[in-house]
């Protein structure tokens, strides 16, 4: 199980299919994901830059599940996308379940197939630029809400300049969860 680890591969989905300036209107569906959420309301509107943030500094599960709407249409179709592109990078022993990193007996993967993902990632810079921020702050596209969101890595306090992200995730199932790039 690799809980919110998975949504790395949601950013890749979006990061390599799409303008960060393309603007996404939050979905109804999105008041009933659970968990970490950014609290999104339907009809707000924010760019795929705006909702990568939320997604990787915070974790929200409610971008998460906007973006792989905007994208694919439906959870289903993203999280096919999802696998074909895992398979594409050849992380062999890793399959999704959700965009968001629920616990699923179908959402796994390995440490070699992680690490495989970290190295691809950090060479994209849209995902650097957020998953060694400490906190992000969340603007809707109409400059109607912002909000301060804070990363849940405690390297990243505890040992500024020596840990520069990527992702937490936890879940009942997988427990405390950590990619991390640090600089030893």
């Amino acid at each position: 199980p690799i809980a919110s680890l998975a949504k790395i591969m949601t950013a890749v989905l979006l990061v390599e299919n799409h303008a960060l300036t393309e603007v996404v209107t939050i979905p109804t569906g999105a008041l009933s994901v659970n968990g970490s959420t950014a609290e999104f309301q339907p009809g707000e509107r924010y760019t795929v830059r705006a909702l990568l943030g939320a997604l990787l500094v915070e974790s929200s599960n409610d971008a998460a599940y906007s973006l792989a709407l905007f994208h694919s249409g439906n959870v289903e179709n993203f999280v096919a996308e999802m696998n074909t592109r895992a398979q594409t990078l050849g992380l062999r022993r890793t399959h999704f379940a959700n965009p968001m990193g629920f616990d699923s007996a179908e959402q796994e993967s390995t440490p070699r197939d992680l690490a495989w993902l970290a190295m691809y990632v950090w060479k994209l810079a849209p995902i650097r630029e957020f998953v060694g921020k400490r906190e992000y702050v969340l603007r809707d596209y109409e400059g109607k809400r912002e909000v301060t969101l804070h990363n849940t890595n405690r390297l990243l306090l505890s040992h500024p300049g020596s840990f520069f992200g990527l992702k937490t995730g936890t879940t009942e199932l997988a427990g405390e969860c950590l990619i991390s790039i640090a600089h030893v």
